[in-house]
């Protein structure tokens, strides 16, 4: 073997570890270039080269620096060829179809029948497993017939047929799973001049090990001082039972529990910002074992004036072209309305239609708004809407270049792998033709890598084919696998602007071995300290202790030492827990913070646990209330009925909304808005100002053409792939409808007639402002002289008009008294002589439909008082007044401050707006 090197805590591991190692290569033990470092991670492997290059003599050939997981390839005498991840995707669905239904139906004990890629992704997450231990699957099912922990005989003697036929599926490919290159190496013939050296390796997976015992010269180098050489086996690692229930060490005074993400964050620079003198950058580090804690802290050191460099890079799935390729896939495959809406929102797709930025996203907002379909495809409704018919042409642009570019929908669902990649190739060469490979700044050499990176996945799945064989793939299996690739690809961090000071920031583990003296770790709860482990699969925590395999204890031990080795270094580290998540959730300090004697654990309970708020320390840094920006628009000239009510609701909301005409992102459910299903049944309605039916008192006949023109509007609007739910709605409005229709007959036989519908008035002038409306309907009585002014209500609860109106003595809505004094002119009768009120449409079954307001002619001049003031208001630009609850439109809601949490999501809010004026 070789020997242990106990290094202590109190110096910068690393850079101990590469002098002994410079010490014992001088000494004549070994050439340098017949060393193995061998390293827990790529990064910690990274730092020990710049190390060696910048201590060891410039004429040493450089040793071979690997992480834990290169070992077993760089040892063996001839190499193995390592599969890719598609060649190991399609090699598991290509042995589950040999393997057979029968064979399939015994790996998931589940309720629900189990797809071909479930079940190929439990059996990927099993063979890691047992391959990394080199525990064959007839083994477990030896044990299964013994114990009840690790499932039946019956499924591992499944699993074993199933992954002999993977294993042939590789062969045919001549590589061999990544996951197993240490199993394979044990049947593999190694180079004996290798030696090896393990620097902070304290828990390598059983089939690593059993390759390490053929080496014939493997030296520790043990993160931990020799007073802890018995909690170490021979070979330098932990010993599991001891560490997994040991005391980290922490002091109390270094560990703070704080309320959120954002708490921690100011504490992690505020602990920095206390030291004397002030450490430079790069002897700082922050360790996150939350990841939610990341954003809050590049945000305060942005504003400290440093620049945050997240060691742990970008995922792939994140960047743009990753993202134009997945959205691509999707819709290709479903043709849906919401999988087209999620590509047209790509700004490169619209750029590669030739379309100006945002105009593709508001056609398919408009289009979906107000017609819901169920598919985007290239068929489009026979009567389009306003909005809709100005966006057609972009809509038509953009699904001509989508059908280029992906194929139609039969070809998409049967694709060979070859054709795929060369689909996805032409997508990506389209969208960047040309591609700047000196980009320095982080948007730009990130946007390199990531098309790096993809060229490199789709060379990689057109040769992961067998030649010769030609296997249909669909687009939502394709854009299934290729998600899970990605999100495991992470690009490497983009290099410092060299502008600011850069401050590191990365996961908690690699904190152990950093050479920074001060440190910060943060996010110390449940669920990151101890990291979680897969759940769910063929192997159970149960399963993996009792096969030895890697489990929640090993876990625990191996973050223990981590966390002990953090704790006893050469300055204190901080150590911060929080109450909340970033989203209000509760949280549990980790259990690691509790394994102290009886008193220091009591303590850290009142601590994290107060019994009383006021025991809670003031929170700092909380975000000052938010305050509404109001630019310097021109002030609107005319001033719709609608708009006073949400003037009087919230100035800043009509500012947002008429002054600066923002307008929603578009209703995110697959149905009618509110709104949108007011509009349509005033479509409909309007069917009864139509001369022969505007004063019929024939129930039956009012029926039939109400009826009539809601299968007409139904069909003209919602096409012949109307989704359920809008089905549903139709359905709805036919009952209401048939109500309607019992009610007009009494109407007209009392001697009411319709003799308007959607009127749109004369405007008025009020203080220097046009005032314009459109009313829904206008009846006029033959008999008695009287006028009625009417609004349609279509929401499943209407409230009394007055209420809506005036509450809390105070207007809250001016719509019918505005309605009167527009059509004042025309009419040209008292107050006394006119009827206004609500027509409800609603779900509510009553016999009388009309909700009459009773409107005084001093009420009156109240509510033209309060219009005025409404005016005055608008003139001199007083918008600041936010909403009292947050708008049901996700997006107004989010410009008036609310988050991104509507009314819809608040609180239950059946209100409803109909029309635009």
């Amino acid at each position: 073997m070789g020997e242990r090197s106990f290094l202590g805590w109190d110096r910068p591991f690393l850079r101990s570890a590469v002098e002994i190692w410079i010490g014992r290569v001088r000494a004549g033990r070994s050439k340098s270039e017949d060393c193995v470092l061998v390293l827990p991670g790529r990064r910690a492997a990274r730092r020990v080269e710049d190390l060696i290059a910048e201590h060891a003599p410039a004429e040493w050939e450089p040793p071979r620096v690997v992480s834990e997981g290169e070992l077993a390839q760089v040892l063996r005498r001839r190499r193995a060829l390592l599969a890719t991840d598609w060649q190991c995707a399609l090699a598991w669905r290509e042995a589950l179809e040999a393997a057979g239904e029968a064979v399939r139906g015994k790996l998931w004990g589940g309720g629900e029948r189990m797809e071909l890629e479930g079940l190929a992704r439990l059996c990927a997450r099993a063979y890691s497993e047992l391959a990394a231990d080199d525990v064959a699957p007839l083994e477990v099912a030896r044990v299964a017939e013994s114990s009840t922990k690790v499932g039946s005989a019956e499924l591992w003697r499944a699993y074993a047929q199933v992954e002999q036929f993977y294993r042939e599926a590789l062969g045919k490919r001549g590589v061999v799973d990544p996951s197993s290159s240490a199993q394979d190496a044990l049947r593999s013939e190694l180079d004996p001049r290798w030696s090896v050296h393990l620097l902070a390796v304290v828990d390598p997976p059983r089939a690593l090990r059993r390759v390490l015992e053929r080496v014939g010269q493997v030296d520790a180098y043990v993160f931990a001082p020799a007073s802890e050489a018995s909690r170490f086996d021979a070979s330098g690692f932990l010993d599991v039972a001891h560490w997994s229930e040991r005391d980290p060490g922490l002091a109390t005074e270094q560990w703070r529990c704080v309320d959120s993400p954002d708490e921690q964050a100011e504490l992690a620079i505020a602990h920095f910002a206390a030291i004397d003198p002030p450490p430079a950058p790069e002897n700082v580090a922050i360790g996150l074992a939350d990841l939610d804690v990341r954003p809050f802290l590049e945000r305060r050191l942005l504003e400290l004036g440093c620049e945050p460099r997240w060691a742990g890079g970008s995922p792939l799935l994140e960047t743009l072209p990753a993202r134009l390729v997945l959205a691509a896939l999707r819709w290709s495959a479903s043709r849906s309305a919401e999988d087209f809406a999620v590509l047209a929102r790509h700004p490169d797709f619209e750029a590669l239609c030739g379309l100006p930025g945002g105009t593709l996203a508001a056609a398919v907002d408009a289009l979906r708004s107000e017609h819901v379909p169920g598919r985007i495809d290239g068929e489009f409704p026979l009567a389009p809407s306003y909005a809709t018919e100005r966006g057609l042409g972009s809509l038509r642009t953009a699904i001509a270049r989508a059908h280029e570019l992906l194929g139609t929908a039969e070809a998409a669902a049967g694709r060979c792998v070859r054709e795929w990649a060369d689909c996805i190739r032409g997508l990506l060469c389209s969208a960047y033709p040309s591609v700047s490979a000196q980009a320095r700044d982080p948007q730009g050499w990130l946007h390199v890598r990531a098309l790096e990176a993809l060229a490199g996945q789709v060379g990689d799945l057109a040769a992961a084919e067998i030649v010769g064989s030609r296997r249909a793939l669909a687009a939502d299996e394709l854009a299934e696998l290729l998600e899970r690739h990605l999100a495991a690809i992470e690009l490497p961090p983009a290099p410092p602007s060299d502008k600011l000071p850069v401050v590191e920031i990365f996961g908690w583990l690699e904190l152990a071995l950093d050479d920074a003296e001060h440190r910060v770790v943060c996010g110390l709860n449940e669920g990151t300290l101890p990291a979680r482990g897969t759940s769910g699969g063929l192997l159970s925590d149960p399963a993996r202790r009792e096969l030895g395999l890697l489990d929640e204890r090993r876990r625990a031990a191996r973050d223990v030492w981590a966390l002990a080795a953090i704790v006893a270094g050469r300055s204190p580290t901080l150590l911060l827990s929080a109450r909340k998540d970033a989203e209000r959730n509760p949280l549990v300090p980790s259990r690691f913070l509790f394994r102290a004697g009886l008193e220091t654990t009591l303590e850290r309970v009142r601590r994290a646990f107060p019994e009383h708020d006021s025991e809670l320390p003031p929170q700092s840094g909380s975000p000052q209330p938010w305050k509404p920006w109001i630019g310097g628009e021109p002030i609107p000239e005319t001033i719709s009925v609608t708009e006073f009510r949400t003037y009087l609701e919230s100035p800043f909301l009509y500012y947002v909304q008429s002054v600066q005409q923002r307008r929603s992102a578009g209703w995110l459910e697959p149905e009618l808005d509110p709104r949108a299903f007011g509009t349509f049944a005033h479509e409909v309605l309007k069917v009864l100002g139509e001369s022969e039916l505007a004063g019929c008192a024939d129930e039956a006949q009012l029926r039939g053409a109400l009826l009539a023109e809601l299968e007409r509007c139904a069909h003209a609007r919602f096409g012949r792939s109307a989704r359920p739910a809008v089905l549903l709605q139709v359905e709805k409005l036919r009952a209401r409808l048939v109500r309607v229709a019992r009610w007009q007959a009494r109407q007209a036989a009392d001697g009411w007639r319709v003799t308007a519908t959607e009127f749109k008035a004369d405007e008025r002038e009020l203080d220097g402002m046009r005032v314009r409306g459109i009313i829904d309907r206008v009846d006029f009585n033959d008999r008695t002289g009287k006028w009625r002014i009417c609004d349609y209500k279509t929401g499943d609860k209407v409230e009394e008009p007055a209420k809506v109106h005036f509450k809390a003595d105070r207007f809250r809505d001016l719509q019918l008294p505005l309605y009167f004094w527009l059509y004042e002119p025309r009419h040209r009768s008292a107050l006394a002589n006119v009827q206004l009120g609500y027509i409800s449409v609603s779900k509510q079954d009553s016999t009388e439909l009309f909700r009459q307001y009773l409107l005084s002619d001093a009420h009156l001049e109240l509510a033209l008082q309060c219009a005025r003031e409404v005016v005055a208001g608008i003139r001199a630009g007083k918008f600041d007044e936010l909403p009292r609850k947050a708008p049901l439109d996700r997006s107004l809601a989010s410009l008036c401050g609310f988050d991104l949490l509507s009314a819809q999501d608040l609180e239950e809010d059946e209100s409803e707006e109909e029309g635009d004026e």
